[in-house]
C-alpha cells in the first residue's frame, strides 16, 4: 500500500465514524420528535432531570447511616406524604431498630429501563441497599405504550454501548440512533431544553388529536350513534377492570412469562450493575388484585407460578433477594383498577407491603467500605 494511503486510512475511518454518528444523532432527534405525540408526558428526560440532581448529592453526602435507594413507579408513591413506600418503609425500620435511611427514587411510570439508567448513576453513591419492585403489568403492550421512556438512557456512561445494545432495549422502544441522540443532549446539557421542546410537542398533538375528533365526521364521540363507553372497566365498578381489561394489563403475566423476557432480562442486568458494585437487591413482586381476578374467572395459578419462577430464579443467579408480595393484598386493599393501595382507617395497604420489605432490607449485610465525602 502506497504510504499516502496508509496515513489516510486512520483518518478516513475515523472521519466516516464520525459521520456515521452525526447522521446517527440526527436520525435519533428526528425518530424522537415522531414519537413524542406518543410518549407519556412524564417523560424520560423528566425522570432524568429529577434523579440526577439526588443522585449527585446523595453522592457528595457522607452519613453514619447507611443509605437505601427505593426505585419503583406510583404503586410506591401514589400517597398522601406520610404513605409513601419509603416513609412506610422507614417506620419500619426505626421500629426494628435498622441504623439506615431510605432515600426516594421513585418516579410514576418509572419500569425497568429506569431502573438500570438509575443502577448506573447510584453505583457511585454511598447506597448500601437497593429496593427493585417488579409490576407485573410492566409485561404488557399496554404499559409499554404508555411508559416506557427510553430517554433516560441518556443519562448513563456513553461508555457502556457496548453493553446497552447487548441488553433487549429494542422492546422499550430505544434503538441505537435515539441511544445517541439522548446521550448527545445530555452531554451538551440541553436536557432541560429538550424535555420543555418535548412536553409542548407532546401536548400540542393530543390537542390537535382531540380538536379533530370534535370536528371532523366520523371520528367524534357518538360517530357510531352511540356514546364512547370505556368497555374494559366493569359494569358497575369503575374502580376495576373487566376481564378484557385485566388481560390487556397483566394477560402476559396470567399466562407465564418466560426468563428470557426483555422485562425480566433488564431488571436482571439491573441487579448485576447493583451486585457488581457490592449493592445489596432486594426485588419485590408488587401485590396486584388477586381476588377480583379470581372473582372474574380469569386467575391461572400455574400461570402466575411460572412468571414468578423466571423472575425469581433470573434475579436470585444475580444476588438478589426476591420477595413474593403479588397476593398479599385483598380486593379491598387496591383503591383502583391501577393497581394502586388502598390507605384508609380499615387498610394501609403501602405498610402492609413495608412490614414485609423491612426484615429482609435489615437483614442486608454490610458489604461496602464508608464513603467520604468529596471535596
Amino acid at each position: 500500500m502506497l504510504p499516502i494511503l496508509r496515513a489516510a486510512l486512520p483518518l478516513s475511518i475515523s472521519s466516516l465514524f464520525a459521520i456515521a454518528t452525526a447522521a446517527f444523532v440526527v436520525a435519533g432527534g428526528q425518530h424522537a420528535l415522531e414519537r413524542s405525540d406518543d410518549e407519556p408526558i412524564g417523560t424520560g428526560s423528566s425522570l432524568g432531570l429529577s434523579l440526577a440532581p439526588r443522585i449527585e448529592r446523595l453522592g457528595r453526602f457522607e452519613t453514619v447511616r447507611p443509605p437505601i435507594a427505593f426505585l419503583g413507579d406510583s404503586t410506591v408513591v401514589a400517597y398522601d406524604r406520610g404513605h409513601k413506600l419509603p416513609e412506610a418503609l422507614q417506620h419500619e425500620l426505626d421500629e426494628i431498630p435498622r441504623a439506615a435511611f431510605v432515600v426516594n427514587f421513585a418516579s410514576p411510570g418509572m419500569g425497568p429501563l429506569d431502573f438500570y439508567a438509575a443502577a448506573t448513576q447510584l453505583e457511585r453513591t454511598p447506597i448500601e441497599t437497593a429496593i427493585v419492585p417488579v409490576n407485573l403489568a410492566t409485561f404488557s403492550d399496554v404499559w409499554k405504550g404508555r411508559w416506557s421512556r427510553p430517554e433516560g438512557m441518556g443519562w448513563i456512561p456513553f461508555d457502556r454501548i457496548v453493553e446497552v445494545v447487548r441488553l433487549p432495549v429494542h422492546w422499550f422502544g430505544l434503538t441505537l440512533d435515539r441511544f445517541l441522540f439522548y446521550q448527545a443532549i445530555v452531554s451538551s446539557g440541553r436536557a432541560s431544553l429538550w424535555n420543555r421542546a418535548q412536553l409542548v410537542q407532546a401536548r400540542a398533538g393530543r390537542a390537535l388529536e382531540s380538536a379533530r375528533a370534535r370536528t371532523q365526521p366520523g371520528t367524534g364521540p357518538f360517530a357510531s350513534g352511540m356514546p364512547r363507553v370505556p368497555l374494559t372497566k366493569f359494569p358497575g365498578r369503575w374502580d376495576r377492570q373487566g376481564a378484557s381489561g385485566v388481560q390487556q394489563v397483566f394477560g402476559l403475566a396470567l399466562a407465564g412469562v418466560a426468563p428470557d423476557h426483555p422485562v425480566i432480562q433488564m431488571l436482571r442486568a439491573t441487579v448485576h450493575e447493583f451486585e457488581s458494585h457490592e449493592i445489596s437487591t432486594v426485588a419485590y413482586i408488587v401485590p396486584f388484585n388477586v381476588e377480583w381476578v379470581r372473582s372474574l374467572g380469569i386467575y391461572d395459578e400455574r400461570g402466575v407460578a411460572a412468571t414468578v419462577h423466571s423472575i425469581r430464579t433470573e434475579l436470585e443467579a444475580e444476588g438478589a433477594v426476591v420477595i413474593d408480595l403479588h397476593d398479599l393484598l385483598p380486593d379491598s386493599g387496591f383503591r383502583d383498577s391501577g393497581n394502586h393501595f388502598t390507605v384508609n382507617e380499615t387498610i394501609d395497604g403501602p405498610a402492609l407491603v413495608a412490614a414485609q420489605l423491612a426484615p429482609v432490607v435489615a437483614a442486608q449485610p454490610p458489604r461496602r467500605r464508608p464513603v467520604r465525602q468529596r471535596d
